[in-house]
């Protein structure tokens, strides 16, 4: 049996002062994210002025949410909407590092928002077809083609269509001398500028030095659109494990332009993770974020500190689908985890060391958890549940990943140690020789593509920071660590906060 790491002891010696080792029985208090809530405080700041943006060492995220590492979460359409929204999704750890480097490879090559296959006409086509098509389609806008080179658009809302079904595309269309165009070269923040300054831009064709057309972005697309981006492509990551070949996936995800690598476990706190740590911290550098985890102690947290992640990924057991609690017997309330390794960073900060971030991983279910994590100290919450609810949810090799129940869609959901998971070996998270599950395989109501609900989930993030009197997240943790801010549901009181009517 090792010793806990000296400095831990001494965190925990000034967090629990009154502890005594000679005691026969020492038992410090755990709160979960459903216990814990806040007091709200006085602002003059518009919460839709708060900024949610986050820092995992050189990498900047808008939105503060990482989506887990799972196969019924993140695959390559998932990362690509997490970049759109200001996230990030951790794609899986696949068994096979092709397959895996494959989706990262197309996320971290998308392009956000831009409309890659439209529907094309052509210089001879009636205007009774681009009637017929705007009645069917509802699309307003159409670039016109002469093979595969952009020759101009046409514009059915600028067009009265009576007396002109029979007129040629080519009489009414803007020709392409008369447009404003981008490269495919051309930086988003570039093409974002043009469009929300420049007058009559509402939408920009790409095209190439050949004429060849690409897509087109357009201004309602991009007017509240807040990407993360990192050295110029979508912010993305990849899970990894702590075998030698798995320092390849590393470097050829650096070759693709991956930003995020996480070192993935379900128990952080042990010698391959701690070795592996230092491994890919010293190949990524400055080029990425390094990720460890999950850890349930500050012995944990102390001992991936002196590795140089950036961030530590905290939870253990706390998961909706995760029944490692249950079945091993080991974890720490989400609440009292977060608390006591804020205390441990703050720590290590006054002594000259490093203190990673942290990354609150399990039961942040909503953006009123999320809210919760952050403001204990979290700086990134990672989500499993909550993402799972959208379309782009899982990955290609999932069996049964939709289903519909009484009218409603729902998405598969599980976890990465349930029975399926193990069996269908998606993943080597837990090595070849796991057998036991801890995990179970359930199913999340199906609330479409994420961007089209993420506005709502954003705003309510904002509303929290608002009623905290807070306009960023450096404001919200000081504001966590004010004394006077929480106070702790009693089973009533969680049942008072929760909806008691009967719905629909």
């Amino acid at each position: 049996m090792h010793p806990m790491h000296p400095v831990a002891q001494m965190i925990y010696a000034a967090l629990y002062p009154n502890l005594d080792e000679n005691a026969a029985v020492n038992i410090t208090p755990g709160y979960t994210l459903y216990e814990a809530s806040y007091r709200e405080f006085y602002t003059e700041t518009d919460p839709k002025a708060a900024s949610l943006e986050t820092r995992i060492g050189p990498v900047t995220m808008n939105t503060p949410v990482l989506a887990a590492a799972m196969d019924t979460v993140s695959g390559t359409p998932m990362a690509q909407a997490m970049s759109k929204i200001g996230g990030a999704a951790v794609i899986f750890r696949h068994r096979l590092a092709k397959t895996q480097l494959a989706w990262a490879k197309e996320a971290v090559n998308t392009k956000p928002f831009l409309k890659a296959k439209p529907i094309c006409l052509r210089m001879n086509d009636r205007i009774r077809k681009v009637e017929e098509t705007y009645k069917r389609t509802h699309h307003s806008t159409y670039p016109v083609l002469e093979g595969k080179k952009l020759v101009g658009m046409i514009f059915a809302r600028d067009i009265s269509w009576e007396g002109k079904e029979e007129h040629s595309v080519a009489k009414w269309m803007k020709p392409l001398k008369h447009l404003k165009t981008v490269s495919p070269e051309t930086p988003f923040e570039t093409i974002r500028h043009r469009l929300l300054n420049e007058k009559n831009c509402r939408v920009l064709p790409v095209m190439d030095k050949n004429g060849i057309f690409h897509g087109m972005y357009f201004v309602k697309d991009v007017r509240h659109a807040n990407p993360a981006w990192h050295n110029g492509k979508p912010l993305v990551g990849m899970a990894i494990g702590v075998h030698n070949r798995d320092i390849l996936r590393v470097k050829r995800g650096l070759q693709l332009g991956v930003a995020i690598y996480v070192i993935d476990s379900s128990h952080g706190n042990c010698s391959p993770v701690i070795k592996q740590a230092k491994r890919v911290v010293k190949l990524v550098a400055d080029r990425g974020a390094v990720i460890a985890g999950n850890v349930a102690s500050v012995d944990s947290y102390v001992r991936l500190a002196e590795t140089g992640v950036h961030a530590v990924k905290a939870g253990i057991g706390s998961g909706s689908i995760c029944t490692t609690s249950q079945v091993t017997g080991v974890g720490v309330p989400m609440w009292t985890l977060i608390r006591e390794l804020r205390f441990a960073q703050k720590y290590l900060k006054a002594k000259g060391l490093h203190a990673p971030d942290i990354i609150a991983d399990g039961g942040i279910s909503g953006p009123g958890f999320a809210v919760r994590a952050l403001l204990a100290g979290a700086h990134t919450v990672m989500a499993g549940e909550w993402l799972a609810a959208a379309n782009e949810s899982g990955s290609p090799e999932i069996k049964n990943l939709r289903r519909e129940i009484n009218g409603f869609m729902e998405n598969r959901y599980r976890g990465m140690a349930s029975v399926g998971a193990i069996n269908d070996r998606s993943s080597d998270r837990y090595g070849i020789t796991k057998s036991a599950p801890e995990g179970v395989d359930g199913w999340v109501r199906n609330r479409g593509p994420l961007l089209d609900w993420w506005d709502k989930d954003d705003e309510l993030m904002r509303g929290g920071f608002g009623h905290l009197g807070v306009k960023n997240i450096t404001e919200l943790h000081k504001r966590g660590d004010d004394p006077y801010t929480w106070l702790r549901f009693s089973g009533a009181g969680q049942q008072q906060m929760a909806v008691r009517v009967t719905t629909s």
